[in-house]
Protein backbone atom coordinates (compact mmCIF):
# COMPACT_ATOMS: atom_id res chain seq x y z
CA UNK A 1 0.00 0.00 0.00
CA UNK A 2 1.21 3.48 -0.83
CA UNK A 3 1.06 5.93 2.10
CA UNK A 4 2.11 9.46 3.02
CA UNK A 5 3.58 9.98 6.48
CA UNK A 6 3.21 13.43 7.97
CA UNK A 7 6.62 14.70 9.20
CA UNK A 8 5.90 14.28 12.92
CA UNK A 9 4.61 10.77 12.25
CA UNK A 10 7.93 10.05 10.47
CA UNK A 11 9.78 11.23 13.59
CA UNK A 12 7.67 8.93 15.74
CA UNK A 13 8.40 6.03 13.35
CA UNK A 14 12.14 6.65 13.61
CA UNK A 15 12.07 6.87 17.41
CA UNK A 16 9.38 4.41 18.48
CA UNK A 17 7.49 2.60 15.72
CA UNK A 18 10.08 0.26 14.24
CA UNK A 19 7.38 -2.13 13.04
CA UNK A 20 6.45 0.37 10.35
CA UNK A 21 10.08 0.51 9.21
CA UNK A 22 10.08 -3.29 8.98
CA UNK A 23 6.91 -3.25 6.89
CA UNK A 24 8.51 -0.64 4.62
CA UNK A 25 11.70 -2.70 4.32
CA UNK A 26 9.69 -5.83 3.49
CA UNK A 27 7.81 -4.00 0.74
CA UNK A 28 4.41 -4.09 2.45
CA UNK A 29 4.17 -0.31 2.18
CA UNK A 30 5.64 2.28 -0.15
CA UNK A 31 6.09 5.89 0.93
CA UNK A 32 4.83 8.68 -1.30
CA UNK A 33 7.05 11.77 -1.08
CA UNK A 34 8.17 14.81 -3.01
CA UNK A 35 11.30 16.89 -2.65
CA UNK A 36 9.83 19.29 -0.07
CA UNK A 37 8.53 16.45 2.10
CA UNK A 38 11.91 14.70 1.89
CA UNK A 39 13.65 17.90 3.00
CA UNK A 40 11.30 18.05 6.00
CA UNK A 41 12.05 14.40 6.87
CA UNK A 42 15.81 14.94 6.56
CA UNK A 43 15.76 18.12 8.67
CA UNK A 44 13.76 16.33 11.33
CA UNK A 45 16.21 13.42 11.42
CA UNK A 46 19.08 15.89 11.66
CA UNK A 47 17.36 17.61 14.63
CA UNK A 48 16.90 14.18 16.22
CA UNK A 49 20.67 13.78 16.12
CA UNK A 50 21.20 11.24 13.35
CA UNK A 51 24.77 11.21 12.03
CA UNK A 52 25.69 12.37 8.54
CA UNK A 53 26.33 8.78 7.46
CA UNK A 54 22.87 7.69 8.68
CA UNK A 55 21.27 10.65 6.92
CA UNK A 56 23.05 9.60 3.72
CA UNK A 57 21.74 6.04 4.09
CA UNK A 58 18.20 7.34 4.59
CA UNK A 59 18.68 9.46 1.48
CA UNK A 60 19.44 6.31 -0.49
CA UNK A 61 16.28 4.64 0.79
CA UNK A 62 14.18 7.67 -0.08
CA UNK A 63 15.61 7.65 -3.59
CA UNK A 64 14.78 4.00 -4.22
CA UNK A 65 11.89 3.61 -6.65
CA UNK A 66 11.02 0.32 -4.92
CA UNK A 67 10.68 2.00 -1.53
CA UNK A 68 9.25 5.41 -2.47
CA UNK A 69 7.14 6.98 -5.15
CA UNK A 70 8.21 10.51 -6.02
CA UNK A 71 5.36 12.95 -6.60
CA UNK A 72 5.76 16.18 -8.51
CA UNK A 73 6.70 19.36 -6.71
CA UNK A 74 3.99 21.49 -5.19
CA UNK A 75 3.35 24.72 -7.11
CA UNK A 76 3.04 26.99 -4.04
CA UNK A 77 4.37 26.98 -0.46
CA UNK A 78 2.26 24.77 1.81
CA UNK A 79 2.01 23.89 5.47
CA UNK A 80 2.61 20.28 6.51
CA UNK A 81 -1.01 19.19 6.20
CA UNK A 82 -1.49 20.78 2.79
CA UNK A 83 1.79 19.32 1.56
CA UNK A 84 0.90 15.78 2.64
CA UNK A 85 -2.55 16.04 1.08
CA UNK A 86 -0.98 17.32 -2.18
CA UNK A 87 1.61 14.49 -2.25
CA UNK A 88 -1.07 11.88 -1.49
CA UNK A 89 -3.25 13.11 -4.35
CA UNK A 90 -0.35 13.33 -6.81
CA UNK A 91 1.03 9.89 -5.93
CA UNK A 92 -2.38 8.25 -5.63
CA UNK A 93 -1.63 7.18 -2.06
CA UNK A 94 -4.16 5.11 -0.18
CA UNK A 95 -3.68 6.79 3.22
CA UNK A 96 -2.28 9.81 4.99
CA UNK A 97 -0.80 8.72 8.33
CA UNK A 98 -0.56 11.38 11.04
CA UNK A 99 0.70 11.54 14.60
CA UNK A 100 -1.87 12.29 17.25
CA UNK A 101 -0.87 15.97 17.21
CA UNK A 102 -1.15 16.50 13.47
CA UNK A 103 -4.58 15.14 12.62
CA UNK A 104 -6.27 18.50 12.94
CA UNK A 105 -4.02 20.26 10.40
CA UNK A 106 -4.76 18.03 7.40
CA UNK A 107 -7.16 20.03 5.22
CA UNK A 108 -10.59 18.59 4.63
CA UNK A 109 -11.66 17.51 1.18
CA UNK A 110 -10.28 15.02 -1.24
CA UNK A 111 -10.90 11.32 -1.10
CA UNK A 112 -7.77 10.08 0.68
CA UNK A 113 -8.48 8.52 4.07
CA UNK A 114 -6.52 9.66 7.10
CA UNK A 115 -5.47 7.46 9.98
CA UNK A 116 -3.44 7.99 13.13
CA UNK A 117 -0.07 6.29 13.34
CA UNK A 118 -1.24 4.29 16.36
CA UNK A 119 -4.28 2.96 14.48
CA UNK A 120 -2.23 2.20 11.36
CA UNK A 121 0.44 0.26 13.26
CA UNK A 122 -2.27 -1.70 15.09
CA UNK A 123 -3.97 -2.62 11.80
CA UNK A 124 -0.62 -3.48 10.20
CA UNK A 125 0.28 -5.77 13.11
CA UNK A 126 -3.08 -7.55 13.02
CA UNK A 127 -2.82 -7.95 9.24
CA UNK A 128 0.64 -9.51 9.55
CA UNK A 129 -0.56 -11.88 12.29
CA UNK A 130 -3.49 -13.05 10.17
CA UNK A 131 -1.16 -13.79 7.24
CA UNK A 132 0.96 -16.17 9.35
Amino acid sequence: MRIVLMPDAWGEVILERRELLLAWREGLIQLAVNRELLVRYMRLMHRLGLSESLLRRWGWWFNSSKKCILARENPTPMNGGQLCKFVAQEAKAGLIVFSSLEGAIIPEGGNIPRISLQEYVTSLNSQQRSEK
